[in-house]
């Protein structure tokens, strides 16, 4: 497996019909963008698609690289609480991509509570994931949220 793409995509909220009601002709253009990087992303065949975001948690000395089934969140905070999206995490390609990072050196993290219900994942208000990977040996304050 290579990697044949990547993407960035700016996400304001008012894109999403629920929260923008109406104004998301003030992102028309970032719209259209979109548009157009999703068909070259399908011209590109992938056999995966890996999101980074920076609204999860994170640690500065490793990469979290989530090991559950699937995660859950929503658009609550932009006044949309019925606007929720689902995903599911491949867990094969976690336990590959943690081992390339791990034998190139970087630190990597998989959190997941399987004594928790699936979707434990789910965005909070801050746009950040809600779980903490499992560190007692660190202190207080060492795990930091993107928001």
């Amino acid at each position: 497996m290579s990697v044949v793409g990547a993407f960035v995509f700016p996400h304001p909220p008012v894109l999403v019909p629920a929260v923008g009601g109406g104004k998301e002709a003030e992102a028309a253009k970032t719209l259209e963008a979109f548009f157009s990087a999703a068909d070259l992303l399908a011209s590109l065949e992938p056999e995966l698609i890996v999101f980074i975001s920076p609204h999860m948690q994170y640690y500065s000395d490793c990469f979290i690289v989530p090991a559950c089934k699937k995660a859950s969140g929503g658009f609550a905070k932009f006044g949309a609480p019925k606007t929720t999206l689902n995903a599911a995490y491949d867990k094969d390609f976690a336990k590959i991509l943690t081992a390339a990072a791990n034998s190139a050196g970087a630190r990597t993290e998989t959190p997941c509570h399987p004594e928790r219900s699936e979707g434990s994942y789910a965005a909070n208000s801050a746009g950040a994931h809600t779980e903490t990977p499992c560190h007692p040996e660190r202190s207080e304050g060492s795990y930091a949220a993107n928001s």
